[in-house]
């Protein structure tokens, strides 16, 4: 269902720099090449099925996005990359793991990750909530 009373997301963009520069540790931040040193403009907009565009863009202009939605009870990062095509990897946060498939084809499949280890997936994510689907009744 959704929730009329939701917050409005209002499209926002700031700048943001490597990790390494939060952390203040010089030796890291020695390691950066000049361009890795610089800014990022980052925006942050609604997106038109009611989940939310995070778009990266480096200061020689090449965009990398990430959609998130939800997506059967489970949050949802849509990635593409700089070339301005479609996504290339969709990956899921399941209950108990992380689901990475890709969107290209001629792919080796899907790939789970979760506290035992890294495995090839068959199928689909698995959904949260299974409890309000048609197989738990």
């Amino acid at each position: 269902m959704h929730d009329p009373d939701a917050v409005k997301l209002e499209k926002t963009t700031f700048k943001m720099s490597d990790y390494r520069f939060h952390d203040g540790d010089e030796g890291e931040i020695a390691i950066l090449t000049p361009g890795q040193k610089q800014a990022w403009d980052v925006t942050v907009e609604p997106a038109g099925w009611g989940g939310f565009a995070i778009t990266f863009t480096p200061p020689e202009g090449d965009e990398r996005s990430v959609y998130v939605e939800l997506d059967k009870g489970n949050p949802k990062l849509v990635c593409a990359s700089c070339d301005g095509g479609d996504a290339e990897v969709m990956v899921t946060i399941e209950n108990k793991g992380v689901f990475a498939d890709p969107a290209v084809g001629n792919s080796r499949g899907s790939v789970r990750f979760t506290q035992e280890g890294i495995s090839w997936a068959d199928g689909i994510p698995v959904p949260s909530f299974p409890q309000d689907s048609e197989e738990a009744a």
